[in-house]
C-alpha cells in the first residue's frame, strides 16, 4: 500500500475524489487509511450527499484523538470508535450504506487494523441510522472533505472501492 496513494493534506480547500453513484444508494466499499501523525482538527475523509454536491448526509472522519466516527449533516458524530488508529500503519475502513428504507438510511463502518484481516475480522463496528435523506444518497467524495484552514491534516487514502449492493 502507499506507493499510489491519494495524500490529502493541510489547506483552506477539499482535496478529494468525487464519485457520482450510477447505482442504487444501497452501496459498500472499502479504503486503506494511513495517519503519518498527530492531526490538529478532525477530517471527513468520506462524505455522502447528493448529486449537486449541495447535500451532505452523513460522514466517516477521522478524528484528532486518532478514532473514526461517524456523522450526521451538521457533522456532528453520532457513533464514535473507541479502537485507536496507529500512526504509520495502514488500516482497512470498509462501510456498507443499505439505503432499502431511503427515509432511513444505515450506515455501518467496520474497523481493521491489520489492514489485510478477512471481512470477519474487523476490530470494530460502528452503525447509524441516517434520517430525513430520500434522494440524497446519490454521490460519495473522498479525501479531504471542508474547507477548514488548518495547519496540521494530514492523512493518505489508498485503493478505494465501491461495490453497487450489499455484500
Amino acid at each position: 500500500h502507499g506507493g499510489m496513494a491519494m495524500h490529502a493534506a493541510s489547506g483552506t480547500a477539499s482535496t478529494c475524489i468525487r464519485s457520482n453513484l450510477g447505482f442504487s444508494a444501497t452501496h459498500s466499499g472499502s479504503l486503506y487509511l494511513y495517519v503519518p501523525g498527530t492531526q490538529d482538527t478532525h477530517s471527513k475523509f468520506i462524505s455522502f450527499g447528493n448529486i449537486a454536491n449541495s447535500t451532505v448526509v452523513g460522514n466517516i472522519r477521522y478524528r484528532s484523538n486518532n478514532k473514526i466516527a461517524i456523522t450526521d449533516a451538521a457533522t456532528t458524530d453520532v457513533a464514535t470508535s473507541t479502537t485507536t488508529i496507529p500512526f504509520t500503519q495502514w488500516v482497512r475502513i470498509d462501510w456498507l450504506v443499505d439505503n432499502s428504507d431511503p427515509t432511513a438510511p444505515i450506515i455501518t463502518v467496520r474497523i481493521y487494523l491489520s489492514a489485510e484481516a478477512d471481512t470477519a475480522s474487523y476490530d470494530e463496528e460502528l452503525t447509524w441510522t441516517l434520517t430525513g435523506t430520500t434522494n440524497a444518497l446519490e454521490r460519495n467524495n473522498y479525501g479531504i472533505v471542508g474547507t477548514a484552514a488548518v495547519t496540521t491534516r494530514d492523512l493518505y487514502l489508498d485503493t478505494i472501492r465501491v461495490h453497487s449492493g450489499l455484500s
